[in-house]
């Protein structure tokens, strides 16, 4: 029976995170098979990256970085993409059975449970949290409004942040153990960091730049402020490059395309003027988001939008981690060695991302520039140092950092809600006084109702489907979109989304850090540059039926074209005399229509 205990405790704790995450993501579970999380933007293209994942490699057989289904018909690099492989791996098992759309929805539940569970093992067997406390650090981490916000956007690669507190776990355990040694060892547990690291790598590259930032980190602390003999450090030193090597040598498929891409041109990095309007607000750390259940009027989401301006630490977070800072600074020299180390690498790591988040240059209240005595002034801050290190400085988003951030300050707070339950004796009063600050955080961190979108496809689609020639459909409205370009009409997800459906090559898409090449390649398209500005009346090209048809029947191949009425007069926009053009100019037959679609075919 004692054999079982450990096994139906951390069964407690893992059903429990995933009652969480199921309330929290409300009414998702409701329509788990039909809607995907988020809005209808990012959303549906993410979900359509884990059916990419799935359908290049096992019915293409070819690689998933590179695909010719968007951006039709020229091939486009995904290396820089919002890729997530490892989360799209994880929902194999469950598409044949839910679907791509379900399939995906568990995979995003088991990510808030992992993430939870990660940080309870780190906060429990490494910085010596109660099982109270590490339970309420794995929430703060699992649940936060940044992480919530992320998931509504529907970016799966950055909610998924499991893997980082579980590679921060064997890493700190490896270098205890190289210690432990009388000599330089290979350690399993150096191993096990170097495969997360190598997975991170495949599952968000932004977040594999910040791990890398955070391993320099730890490495840094332990060399330099525990003042390690010579023969020491080389025993810390080993399992950082075990590490480094394992995961290089997992993240191989994906680093040769990714360093060919990047000679070819393709670059990631971002100036400092945009890693800037991308910073933390240093308001918003401490004032909810606008998506906050019951405290939305109390919101502060900085100019670059609520999803990304979103790094809300909860005040219970502070509070708690403030009382345990307090305590510790004061008790400092009564610390024995160990317990004054491992907690000053947790308030290093802490401080250092905190500050690092907050970008190059200091932003409060969307303002990072004021006028003293006469004089614009600006406060630079130690971001604009990274900045200079190739790749991991060149990372747009700082706010992104705010996993890394919760990864030591959730343990902080669960240290000082150790304090806190240290002075209560009575073990019941314990457990009722313990389940308060989960409450807190709990009701500070909800944003519900979760949005979700409809991503059944419409029957129009039907037809496409059954037909076997894989002609390309063109969807109206048409866009593309890099995230730092645009072309025609903004992103829409949905329409991406609905290939997984029908399976045949399609042109608008969303792909991050496509060469502008790519975009120019339609605009002098006859007829299908029309149909990316309709705004203006049809040229020449547009209107001459010989012109037009080579160049849509047979350079893009095109065989369906479906018009989305409903979208249309939702997003306001106009499509000009484009259906006039399709039935005059490229003589397609009608073959279907309803209230929210048209569908035309060229034969």
């Amino acid at each position: 029976m004692d054999g079982k205990k450990p096994f139906l405790k951390a069964l407690a704790i893992a059903l429990t995170y995933l009652v969480l995450a199921v309330f929290l993501t409300f009414p998702l579970a409701k329509n788990i098979t039909t809607h995907g999380f988020g809005i209808n933007e990012d959303s549906p293209y993410h979900i359509w990256h884990n059916w990419w994942f799935k359908y290049s490699i096992f019915d293409l057989h070819q690689s998933p970085f590179y695909t010719n289904y968007i951006f039709y018909p020229q091939t486009v690099p995904l290396t820089f993409d919002a890729n997530a492989f490892v989360s799209s791996a994880m929902t194999l098992p469950f598409q044949p059975i839910l679907g791509v759309v379900g399939a995906s929805n568990i995979v995003l539940l088991i990510s808030f449970v992992l993430s939870g569970i990660g940080i309870y093992i780190l906060a429990r067997r490494i910085f010596g949290l109660g099982t109270l406390s590490a339970f309420l650090a794995g929430a703060i981490y699992a649940f936060s409004p940044y992480t919530f916000s992320q998931a509504m956007d529907g970016h799966i690669n950055l909610s998924s942040t499991w893997i980082i507190p579980f590679l921060t776990y064997f890493l700190l355990l490896s270098v205890r153990k190289s210690i432990e040694k009388e000599k330089v060892v290979v350690t399993k547990e150096a191993i096990i960091t170097g495969i997360f690291l190598g997975l991170q790598a495949y599952n968000d590259l932004t977040y594999t730049a910040f791990t890398i930032l955070l391993i320099g980190l730890i490495f840094a602390y332990h060399i330099l402020a525990l003042r390690k003999s010579k023969k020491e450090i080389i025993k810390i030193t080993a399992p950082f490059l075990i590490a480094v090597a394992v995961s290089i040598i997992i993240f191989l498929p994906g680093l040769i395309p990714t360093l060919s891409d990047y000679r070819k041109g393709i670059n990631p990095s971002s100036p400092l003027w945009v890693q800037n309007v991308w910073a933390a607000d240093l308001v918003a750390f401490f004032r909810p988001s606008t998506n906050s259940t019951f405290f939305n009027k109390l919101a502060f989401a900085p100019h670059q939008g609520s999803v990304e301006g979103t790094v809300f630490l909860g005040w219970t977070t502070v509070i708690l981690a403030m009382f345990f800072i307090v305590k510790f600074i004061k008790s400092w020299k009564k610390e024995n060695l160990k317990d004054r180390g491992i907690k000053g690498l947790l308030i290093f790591v802490s401080v250092a991302f905190f500050v690092l988040s907050l970008g190059p240059f200091l932003n409060i209240g969307n303002q990072w520039k004021w006028l003293i005595l006469g004089k614009s002034i600006f406060i630079p801050l130690p971001f604009a140092l990274v900045h200079k290190i190739p790749l991991i400085g060149g990372t747009q988003e700082t706010a992104r950092m705010n996993p890394f951030l919760l990864l030591t300050l959730s343990s902080i707070a669960g240290l000082g809600f150790d304090l806190v339950l240290g002075k209560v004796k009575e073990k019941r009063l314990k457990i009722m006084i313990g389940i308060l600050p989960i409450l807190f955080i709990i009701f500070e961190f909800m944003q519900i109702p979760f949005p979700t979108t409809d991503l059944r496809p419409p029957k129009v689609y039907e037809e496409v489907a059954k037909d076997s020639s894989k002609k390309a459909v063109l969807d109206l409205p048409l866009g593309f979109n890099s995230g730092n370009m645009l072309l025609g009409n903004s992103p829409i997800g949905s329409l991406q989304f609905y290939q997984t459906f029908h399976k045949h090559p399609q042109f608008r898409g969303t792909i991050a850090r496509v060469p502008k090449e790519n975009f120019d390649y339609y605009t002098k398209i006859p007829l299908f540059k029309y149909f990316l500005n309709s705004g203006n009346p049809p040229d020449k090209e547009d209107l001459d039926v010989t012109l037009a048809n080579n160049a849509l029947r047979k350079k893009l191949n095109v065989g369906f074209i479906v018009i989305h009425k409903n979208i249309l007069s939702d997003k306001g926009i106009s499509i000009g005399q484009s259906e006039t053009l399709i039935r005059e100019v490229l003589k397609a037959e009608k073959y279907f229509e309803d209230e929210n679609t048209v569908g035309y075919k060229l034969n």
